[in-house]
């Protein structure tokens, strides 16, 4: 047998707590006196039916408590329709006490377990759901975006296929013979040529 989580057991003790909650004032209100151990306190009169389902309650959940414990799949559908209940009953008070602040009060508690419960943790604790997809499922956003960055996007495929055509560069203004054909005099004025020496006839 496995050992829940920490918070599902956590829950699962609140709910044995509600469960003899419920149980000690249903058979309270049917008449039962716990053998003299609260001593002259008076009884309930005419609840009894509402002793018997006080009852009834109070034994189911006592059985979800233990189903919580055991990891029993029907036990956290249980504590989820609650906890929808408890947030129905919360919006029904912001309507009834509006701006008092006791919707919130009563919608915190219930919308964290509700969330708890929607985890992967627990479905996996739970057996519905393998650890192996959990995994996968976590990993796929890394997966897509770490692909999304490796591979060129159409674009860029696009224009390798089809690369365009190199124009070839051309100087702005076309060079002039007579700066290619200076004198040396005119490049150097410092420089000094040989005359040529006279002929003798």
């Amino acid at each position: 047998m496995r050992n829940p989580p920490i918070l599902v057991a956590v829950i699962g003790f609140f709910a044995a707590l509600a469960g003899f909650s419920f149980l000690f004032f249903g058979l309270r209100a049917i008449g039962f006196d716990w053998f003299g151990a609260f001593g002259d306190l008076p009884a309930f009169n005419n609840v009894g039916l509402w002793g018997w389902l006080a009852v009834v309650t109070g034994i189911i959940w006592l059985l979800a408590a233990l189903g919580l414990w055991a990891l029993q799949p029907w036990a956290r559908l249980f504590a989820m329709f609650m906890c929808g209940l408890a947030l129905l009953e919360a919006a029904i008070a912001f309507f009834q006490f509006p701006g008092a602040g006791i919707a919130l009060g009563m919608a915190l508690m219930p919308a964290v377990i509700l969330w708890y419960l929607s985890t992967s943790e627990v479905k996996i604790a739970f057996g519905l759901e393998d650890l192996r997809s959990a995994n996968q499922a976590a990993e796929a956003p890394q997966t897509f975006a770490a692909s999304a960055q490796a591979s060129p996007g159409p674009g860029l495929a696009l224009r390798r296929a089809h690369p365009r055509p190199r124009r070839r560069l051309l100087p702005s203004r076309p060079l002039r013979r007579s700066r290619l054909r200076r004198p040396l005099r005119e490049l150097h004025p410092r420089a000094r040529l040989p005359r040529p020496a006279a002929r003798t006839t």
